[in-house]
């Protein structure tokens, strides 16, 4: 009588069933890491490009505040100053195109008295004028290495009055923030109105 022996082993079925888990196991994860790592990405860069549109608005802000300033220290209703004087006091900070440095700063001159602004200058094309960032972390245009990002500012005046508001005591900021993400350019807006409000 023959006794016949089966050796114990996996059979091709098995291997292939076995080899299908294990990379399910192994895919799926590693899939969840690197949507999470892209998403950190995108999220990271939405919310810098938030802040630079805040920053933006703060920046214009901060050179109306000093024209009205301005306007107080001159005190001589011939010649008043503008408040929607650019930051050196030469222009108007009407118009498009606009790139504004919270960092780099203008002095204006009032009736003796020195005022430092944010710089708000024009420029040719924004949309391609890349934010620096310095060594202390700080975006501006003057020193440091090139970022993705980029800032334009508009800033209007409506063409009538706002109810008994005053067409000229009214400004609209207009302000996007550009970006390069895996070769797709992404935009963030922000607008406000800011009024003349001495």
């Amino acid at each position: 009588m023959s006794k016949s022996k089966f050796k114990s082993g996996f059979t091709l079925l098995e291997t292939v069933i076995a080899l299908a888990v294990i990379t399910a196991a192994v895919v799926g994860p590693v899939y969840l890491i690197t949507k999470g790592l892209f998403s950190s990405a995108l999220s990271k860069n939405k919310l810098v490009a938030s802040n630079l549109a805040q920053e933006g608005i703060e920046t214009v802000r901060a050179v109306r505040e000093n024209n009205i300033i301005c306007n107080f220290l001159i005190a001589d209703p011939s010649t008043p100053w503008s408040w929607v004087t650019d930051s050196i006091g030469s222009g108007s900070l009407v118009g498009s195109g606009r790139i504004v440095d919270a960092v780099q700063t203008d002095s204006i001159t009032c009736n003796g008295k020195t005022l430092s602004n944010p710089q708000i200058r024009n420029t040719a094309d924004c949309a391609n004028t890349p934010l620096k960032l310095d060594a202390g972390d700080k975006y501006n245009y003057g020193s440091g290495s090139n970022t993705v990002f980029k800032r334009c500012v508009s800033i209007t005046q409506p063409g009538s009055d706002e109810g008994p508001i005053p067409k000229a005591d009214i400004a609209d900021l207009d302000i996007t923030v550009y970006w390069n993400e895996k070769g797709l350019t992404k935009n963030f807006n922000v607008k406000e109105r800011i009024y003349n409000w001495r």
